[in-house]
């Protein structure tokens, strides 16, 4: 790996043979170097052992040396997170910040060939797609408080074994972590447990492992850019991602394509599934009429929600304005925490005036109004008269009539009245009863806004 000299980067240092290695290489590279230490603080003597010697090493070489000290178990029990999470946490947004203060070019860490091999095979166990068993880049990116931080990783070309040998031949010493040597942890199981049990079957397994994982990462390039070709065929998006069913199930692998377009919403790997069985248990059908398979079924993660309506999945956030209602004890100006403001104003009417035609704004006859007024969701039997017909109607026949999606039927709202009448399917229709008549002395202005 090559990196530019002209720029400081941060290399984690924990004084393990990993750490250490990595430090001397980047110093005997000509890099640019500063080098960070976390204390957690969960080993007693030995995490203060650990600190020592990385600071006797720092000056030893002439690099300054970054401490941070955490209180990893208070951290833990505070965000509900296992010891070795927190931990992890806490050192990652230690580097990400300092990179950012220091202006660095990114943080190097010292993952290595065995830890690559490790991670291919935790992640196979868990059910990784693609892109988890192509494991660690060489380098990734992530963004940390709006800003882009370069995470290195010079050694997962080197093995262990090549490591601790490099250091030997220098005449380095290093730290053990005791706990690497406990096989509480998961990642512990593998290397102390599983990794020396395939070794026995072949010497190579761990090299020929991480080859494996170089191969999936090219593969994971070629099957990324044929995905966002399937996205730009299938996919459109307004105000909701639409899904075209039958495009989809044409695709090669229409599951795999559907997993990448609905897991960053938070749609799970069961959950895909079943909305693929949903869509193709008969292909011939489904090609022939793609709205009568699954008409109304819906999947929901903790963010977002995917239903299937008139032969397209569409997928919106989870319902803003589920069971939400908002009373208006009087005229004025009123805002919503849901993120709209509406304006209530009585005016004077006279026929020669213009009845304003807008879908965020009506004017209604105000003697016919009873206040308070109520904003609430669409209700299931809701009914109203629609502006320019004698007869009520169903709100949701009225809307079906409009082509509204299920999805936005979901987030529609309707103004109501102290007895209860609907004034306004809000953005859509007023109700002919409280129409602007030759009788009208009074007018009820009445506007809707999102933020």
């Amino acid at each position: 790996m090559i990196l530019d000299k002209s720029r400081l980067y941060l290399s984690a240092l924990s004084g393990g043979a990993d750490s250490t290695a990595l430090l001397l290489l980047l110093i005997e590279k000509g890099y640019k170097v500063e080098a960070v230490h976390c204390n957690f603080h969960l080993r007693g003597e030995e995490s203060d052992r650990d600190e020592r010697f990385c600071q006797k090493l720092c000056d030893d070489n002439g690099v300054k040396l970054h401490i941070a000290h955490f209180d990893t178990v208070s951290y833990a029990a505070m965000h509900q997170e296992s010891i070795e999470t927190a931990a992890r946490n806490l050192r990652y947004n230690y580097f990400f910040q300092l990179v950012g203060d220091l202006d660095a070019a990114g943080i190097c860490v010292a993952h290595n060939r065995n830890d690559q091999a490790e991670t291919v095979l935790m992640k196979l166990i868990r059910g990784a797609g693609i892109h988890g068993l192509s494991g660690m880049k060489p380098v990734t990116h992530v963004e940390f408080r709006g800003n882009d931080v370069a995470i290195y990783r010079p050694l997962l070309t080197k093995s262990r074994q090549w490591i601790e040998e490099y250091l030997r031949q220098r005449g380095q010493g290093w730290v053990d972590d005791s706990t690497n040597f406990e096989d509480e942890a998961t990642r512990n199981k593998f290397r102390l447990n599983i990794i020396p049990m395939i070794e026995k079957i072949n010497p190579s397994a761990v090299e020929n492992i991480a080859k494996a994982a170089d191969r999936l990462q090219e593969v994971a390039e070629i099957y990324d850019s044929s995905v966002d070709r399937s996205k730009k065929r299938i996919t459109s998006k307004d105000k909701y991602l639409h899904i075209d069913v039958k495009a989809l199930l044409e695709e090669i692998a229409p599951e795999a394509v559907l997993f990448e377009i609905l897991n960053p919403y938070g749609f799970n790997g069961p959950q895909i599934e079943d909305i693929i069985r949903h869509i193709s248990s008969s292909r011939e059908g489904c090609e022939s009429s793609p709205t009568a398979h699954g008409q109304g079924k819906e999947w929901t993660s903790k963010s977002h929600r995917a239903l299937l309506d008139r032969g397209d999945i569409i997928v919106g956030k989870n319902d803003e304005n589920a069971d939400f209602e908002m009373r208006f004890p009087e005229e004025g100006n009123y805002s919503s925490s849901r993120g709209f403001k509406i304006s209530i104003v009585r005016k004077p009417w006279y026929t020669t005036m213009a009845i304003p035609h807008s879908s965020n704004s009506i004017c209604l006859d105000s003697a016919a109004i009873r206040f308070p007024l109520t904003m609430r969701s669409l209700r299931r039997g809701d009914r109203f008269v629609p502006f320019g017909m004698k007869g009520s109607k169903l709100v949701s026949d009225f809307l079906t009539d409009q082509k509204v999606s299920l999805m936005e039927k979901r987030q529609q709202m309707v103004l109501c009245d102290a007895t209860g009448r609907i004034l306004w399917v809000v953005g859509r229709r007023p109700d002919n009863r409280f129409r602007i008549t030759t009788d009208t002395k009074e007018c009820m202005a009445i506007s809707f806004k999102k933020n």
